[in-house]
Order: C-alpha cells, then sequence, then structure tokens
C-alpha cells in the first residue's frame, strides 16, 4: 500500500544520500524492462457477464522478447538492450 508518509521518507533519505556523497543529475538513472509476447493468440472463453476476472490460454510455443530501457536525470538516454531467443552452436 502507498503511503505518504513511508513515500516521503524515502525521498527525504535519498536527497540526503545524494548530498552526502555529491551524486550529480548525470550519475542518477532509472531503468525499465518490458516483455513482448509474439504467437499470443488465446482462444475464446465462455463466462458470466460482468465476471471480475477470467483465466485465458495461450499457446505454450510463444516467443518473448524483452526490452530495457534507461534514462538519467539529465535526460539523457542509452540505446535499449533488447534481449530475444538465443541458440547453442
Amino acid at each position: 500500500m502507498l503511503n505518504i508518509y513511508v513515500v516521503n521518507g524515502c525521498f527525504d533519505a535519498l536527497e540526503i544520500m545524494i548530498n552526502e556523497l555529491g551524486v550529480t543529475e548525470n550519475e542518477i538513472w532509472n531503468c525499465d524492462e518490458s516483455g513482448l509476447n509474439f504467437e499470443h493468440t488465446p482462444c475464446r472463453v465462455v463466462t458470466v457477464r460482468g465476471a471480475r476476472s477470467v483465466v485465458g490460454k495461450t499457446s505454450q510455443k510463444s516467443i518473448n522478447i524483452t526490452i530495457m530501457a534507461c534514462v538519467s536525470a539529465s535526460e539523457a538516454a542509452i540505446p535499449p538492450l533488447i534481449i530475444t531467443k538465443g541458440k547453442s552452436p
């Protein structure tokens, strides 16, 4: 659960650390990954109208690609890292 006092405490502690260590905007980075699933063709599922949670079935033979993006606090960015299915020699 999100608590405003806990979040503010984390940012206050982060600010103290940044000031003590002398960290600049160029040295603060944020990364996030996103997975893309290809060949995703779920079959039709019949359920009660208004159901909140419906389980779908998909093929076990799908192809996934993971993309990781990184951006600094100074708005610099590095090219995304793309991870695909590997092959053994």
